[in-house]
């Protein structure tokens, strides 16, 4: 089998509505040659199950849950990469959506500079009031 490009690695805990929404933004990528890993932090609220039992229904999506919730981010973090198979890693808070581009345009900036050990984005903020919130203070690594 051939590893993925990107694994997309997303931690949750009882917010079902924007998970589906986080997990939605990684299908619709333009770029198809990815894995998601999902971590369950021992949610209570049962709508997180029904998300996570139709994400998985792409093959693609693989889910792991802990029994209580772990307050260790790191801990889980590090599981999630150490599970990941994919020759990059991003990562996905369950709050955070990507635009449909973001991982072609990840692995262009990559595969661009072969000195690049890292490469962050910036973020658009949308707030409940609608107003918009941009940082594009980029940075590179090698």
């Amino acid at each position: 089998m051939i590893p993925p490009d990107v694994s997309v690695l997303t931690c949750t805990y009882d917010r079902p509505g924007m998970l589906a929404e986080c997990l939605a933004s990684v299908r619709a990528q333009t770029h198809a040659s990815w894995e998601h890993l999902v971590w369950d932090n021992g949610s209570t609220d049962p709508r997180v199950q029904d998300v996570l039992r139709e994400a998985v229904r792409d093959p693609r999506v693989r889910v792991f849950r802990s029994e209580r919730n772990i307050d260790q981010p790191a801990r889980r973090w590090n599981d999630l990469i150490d599970r990941s198979v994919g020759r990059c890693i991003c990562f996905l808070d369950d709050d955070n959506t990507k635009d449909s581009i973001f991982l072609e345009a990840l692995l262009g900036v990559l595969a661009a500079d072969s000195a690049l050990d890292a490469v962050t984005c910036g973020f658009r903020e949308v707030r409940e009031d609608g107003s918009v919130v941009e940082n594009h203070s980029n940075f590179r690594t090698n």
